[in-house]
Formats: C-alpha cells, sequence, structure tokens
C-alpha cells in the first residue's frame, strides 16, 4: 500500500502543477490577445 502511495503522491502533484501551468499559459494567451486588441485599436487612431 505504502509503496503504491509512494508512486502516487508524486503523479498526483505534477497533474496537478501541470493544469495550474495550462491554466496560467491560457490567462496570459488571453491578455496577450486583449492587449494586441487595443493596440489595434489605437493604430486605427491617427495620432498613434
Amino acid at each position: 500500500m505504502f509503496d503504491q502511495l509512494n508512486i502516487l503522491y508524486p503523479l498526483l502533484i505534477s497533474i496537478l502543477i501541470f493544469l495550474v501551468l495550462v491554466v496560467i499559459s491560457k490567462i496570459t494567451k488571453y491578455k496577450q490577445a486583449l492587449k494586441e486588441k487595443k493596440f489595434k485599436y489605437y493604430s486605427l487612431l491617427p495620432f498613434s
């Protein structure tokens, strides 16, 4: 039992870390997309 737990816990931790990283990368990509949209709107303005 303990051997199985020793194998399972690192797996669970690594999966959780992976999910967190995926969520963070999605959020940063979404923020970058918003910034790019704003820059496109600013570039349409004459004083840019």
